[in-house]
């Protein structure tokens, strides 16, 4: 947190309008800043809903007054390109996630529009198909760099195929799956990806965990259904079992 937060003008505001003690306004602004920086490191919150927000924010009240007071008070600015983003996010954002930006040469949301492209370089993704699985950003994964000065689609993430509705256990759980496989060198490809996010989703969100988990403890790199769960989409192979 900047020094000079806690007693700001905008803090106390933000006391009055939710009616809290100083300590707790600066938990929730503390909270906002640590959460965005884990799952919208360029500061558009507003692919959330406001209840996600709020529970990403430990707040157990009414979702819309707690975002409302945080417009109101000028913590979040409403955007028209991404609904909601952190006021001042650059300022408020941990050298991770600076880097992050940078090394990937995305762009951060302040209010209606963007800030200059970093390297004049158009963000794009790559083309995938499957259905999605909303999950947030991990921390930042390794990249591969060249001599060649030519530009280039970024590396697969396959977070790229998450949408937003997901309940966060399950987005932990995929978030945990993905850093696992990086740090037993075998990441995600798009296609394995795309199979492992249908198999999931036709499991359900508790099966799909639970074999998460499993695969994880049992030090395995492929994805199995655990007892009870749906049957197995049409058309789709499952991972082959890797022993530790």
């Amino acid at each position: 947190m900047k020094r000079g937060t806690i007693e700001h003008p905008k803090t106390l505001a933000l006391m009055r309008a939710l009616k809290l003690p100083k300590y707790a306004a600066v938990g929730i602004l503390e909270s906002l800043w640590h959460w965005t920086a884990k799952y919208a490191p360029r500061g558009d919150i507003g692919r959330f809903t406001d209840e996600d927000i709020a529970a990403g924010l430990a707040w157990d009240k009414d979702a819309s007054e707690l975002i409302q007071s945080l417009i109101v008070c000028r913590w979040i600015d409403k955007s028209g390109q991404v609904r909601l983003v952190v006021h001042d996010w650059p300022d408020h954002a941990d050298g991770a996630v600076q880097k992050y930006i940078s090394r990937n040469k995305l762009t951060f949301y302040k209010g209606d529009s963007t800030y200059p492209e970093m390297s004049g370089q158009v963000e794009t993704s790559p083309d995938m198909s499957g259905p999605p699985l909303p999950l947030p950003l991990p921390l930042p994964l390794p990249t591969t760099t060249t001599a060649q000065t030519r530009k280039r689609k970024p590396p697969f993430d396959p977070l790229s195929l998450l949408t937003l509705e997901t309940p966060a256990p399950l987005r932990e759980a995929w978030t945990d799956w993905i850093r696992y496989r990086t740090e037993r060198h075998k990441p995600l490809t798009a296609s394995t990806a795309i199979a492992q996010t249908q198999r999931l989703a036709s499991w359900g969100e508790k099966a799909a965990i639970a074999s998460i988990r499993a695969s994880i403890e049992h030090g395995w790199t492929g994805l199995f259904p655990p007892p009870g769960a749906a049957q197995e989409p049409e058309g789709v192979e499952p991972d082959e079992r890797n022993e530790p």
